[in-house]
């Protein structure tokens, strides 16, 4: 028997990892040698020493519940981090979890939302939900004593889930929030209130007490960053933001505030007179978070992924984060360029070197579809608008034309909406004049690709999952989640035949002379469909998990097919006969040939090259 040649993941002649998961946090150490970044993808904290590089360790929660909040203590020796029921303390050089402030103390259910360390590193603050067995909820504020584990304090005046936590720096008093346009300020071993302070318009999210005096600065949705001192008010209204601010930040001198907001930049000012240092623009969507580094001269600040920037001259210094899943990938019609989406962006880049050229403005939601234009001077791509109407999530779908020339790369040429839910497949006609969208709306639609107009419709009896013109531009293929392939006269959508798998397909293409169909289906199984006699060639096995994605070699003797078992395999295109396995960390969501017939790309945690 012939041995399959199995490439293992790790000796691909590339992979390309600039797509990073949301990232909650990425907070320093104190002797600023380390960042810890905690991130959507995975369930836990990860460390990195910054000189190198290099992951020191990693912490995983015991639940699927970490929300990412997490806090480094003053003597650098624990990490703090919140779970969904519980808060964590462990060794941010190992690991190993030091020890477990219960999610169950009596009759309470802990929910921790922000958390700070007293300035000695003796206690920990954080807001809490607790939901007691009489089923009366409560917010509000503990102070545990790290020691004994014990409640130091309790603050309960708020009516809502605390989003930020400062201490004094004297560590007498706590300043809060809860989404409310007030903040609170109340005595740290009382848990007695001492003011409520008014200054803002619109909910307080953020909250950051200065180390050396006693100045508050409070971020809001008002768009403003207030400084003020509690018992006197208002001393500056910071207002260089477009959006709503989601963290602010003292220097360790007390000099210098930076702050984050949803407009994607991160912005350093002076405290004294609110003059604006730098701007730091290295995001492509809301920045959640934004930390100084201990000697000043870096900041930390977190989106999708952590970007280390100069303080003063808002310059990138360095990235961190966890790879996102790459869930679609195009290669340009000359070969020179990929294209790929994950975590809500776009990226254009170097499909030989993996040179990154430009990334796309952040979609608000999940990106299932993309499309080179024939031409290669654009692309398209879907997106899904949710809303809520009478108390129903309701989907609908958005297709954007963006630039792709050097001149006006990411301008969006031109958008509109489709369907009433999410399209799930996008393709350009072979002329570059008409695009197919299918939607699990059971619809396919045509649209002008000039003018954005509809050109028809047609439906299927089920939820539609992929579609693909025919070379020539004759036909249109579709399939639905029921296992039927409808074949379409592109022209008219007048329906000519259809197919009947073995259940839902997940994915389908044409073979390049036209002759024949590829479909993958989600228990795994490969079909080849000819299209002359309408019935089935061949039918493969390929795993035992959902096989997401199918492409056809260009010369058309070879198929690549990519499954949920983390596998791409190359099979024969004639009789199904297994050529070569590559295997991934990670399910792999896409595929497709380069044009030389001897690379493959995977869409997976990055995106892989692979020879073949």
């Amino acid at each position: 028997m012939q041995k399959i040649p199995r490439h293992a993941s790790g000796t691909e002649l590339f992979r390309y990892t600039r797509h990073f998961s949301h990232t909650f946090q990425g907070i320093w150490s104190p002797d600023g040698r380390y960042l810890a970044t905690s991130t959507s993808r995975i369930n836990e904290v990860r460390v990195w020493d910054i000189v190198t590089g290099k992951l020191v360790c990693s912490h995983s929660h015991s639940s699927g519940g970490f929300n990412g909040q997490m806090a480094w203590s003053p003597d650098g020796t624990m990490i703090a981090s919140a779970n969904a029921g519980d808060i964590e303390l462990w060794d941010p050089w190992s690991g190993r979890r030091i020890a477990r402030l219960p999610g169950y103390l009596g009759d309470a259910h802990w929910s921790s939302v922000a958390m700070a360390w007293s300035p000695d590193g003796s206690q920990l603050a954080f807001g809490a939900y607790r939901s007691s067995i009489t089923n009366q909820p409560g917010y509000g504020v503990y102070i545990k004593d790290i020691l004994s584990r014990e409640t130091a304090a309790f603050y309960g005046g708020h009516t809502r889930i605390t989003t930020a936590v400062s201490w004094s720096p004297d560590g007498r008093y706590v300043a809060s929030a809860c989404g409310e346009k007030d903040v609170h300020v109340w005595d740290a071993q009382t848990g007695q209130l001492v003011e409520h302070y008014h200054g803002h318009s619109d909910a307080v999210g953020t909250l950051a007490w200065s180390p050396v005096d006693n100045i508050v600065a409070s971020g809001s949705a008002d768009h403003t960053v207030q400084l003020w001192v509690p018992g006197e008010g208002l001393i500056r209204s910071y207002q260089g933001h477009s959006e709503l601010i989601r963290s602010v930040a003292w220097s360790h001198n007390g000099k210098y505030l930076a702050s984050a907001s949803a407009d994607t930049t991160v912005q350093t000012w002076e405290a004294e007179t609110g003059q604006l240092i730098s701007t730091y623009r290295g995001h492509n969507t809301w920045v959640d978070a934004v930390a100084w580094s201990p000697d000043d001269n870096l900041l930390a600040s977190s989106s999708y992924g952590v970007q280390l920037s100069d303080s003063m001259s808002g310059e990138t210094v360095a990235s961190y984060g966890e790879p996102a899943e790459v869930n679609v990938i195009e290669l340009s019609p000359d070969g020179q360029l990929m294209a790929s989406a994950a975590s809500g962006t776009i990226q254009l880049w170097n499909a030989s070197t993996g040179a990154q050229y430009f990334t796309y403005q952040r979609q608000d939601n999940y990106i299932p579809a993309l499309a080179w234009s024939p031409s290669g001077h654009a692309i398209a791509s879907s997106n899904t608008l949710t809303q809520v109407v009478e108390g129903h999530t309701r989907c609908s779908g958005q297709i954007h034309i963006w630039s792709t020339d050097e001149s006006t790369r990411g301008e969006l040429l031109k958008s509109w909406e489709c369907h009433e839910d999410m399209v799930v497949d996008i393709a350009w006609s072979p002329d570059g004049a008409r695009l197919a969208t299918a939607s699990f709306d059971k619809t396919i639609q045509l649209w002008h690709s000039q003018t954005g107009t509809q050109a028809g419709t047609c439906s299927h009896a089920a939820r539609v999952s992929a579609l693909a013109w025919s070379p020539d531009g004759t036909y249109i293929a579709s399939s639905d989640i029921n296992g039927s392939v409808y074949i379409w006269q592109a022209h008219t959508l007048q329906l000519l035949t259809t197919y009947e798998g073995p259940g839902c397909m997940e994915d389908l293409c044409w073979s390049p002379d036209g002759q024949f169909i590829a479909t993958g289906h989600l228990d795994g199984s490969l079909c080849i469909w000819n299209t002359a006699t309408q019935q089935l060639a061949w039918q493969r096995a390929t795993s035992k998990q959902r096989l997401a994605a199918v492409a056809w070699s260009p010369d058309g003797r070879h198929i690549a097919s990519g499954a949920w078992d983390h596998t791409l395999k190359v099979w024969e295109a004639t009789n199904g006969q297994l050529i070569s396995i590559y295997e991934h960390s990670a399910i792999v969501r896409d595929v497709l040939w380069h044009h030389d017939n001897q690379h493959l790309a995977a869409a997976s945690d990055g995106v892989y090259t692979w020879p073949f």
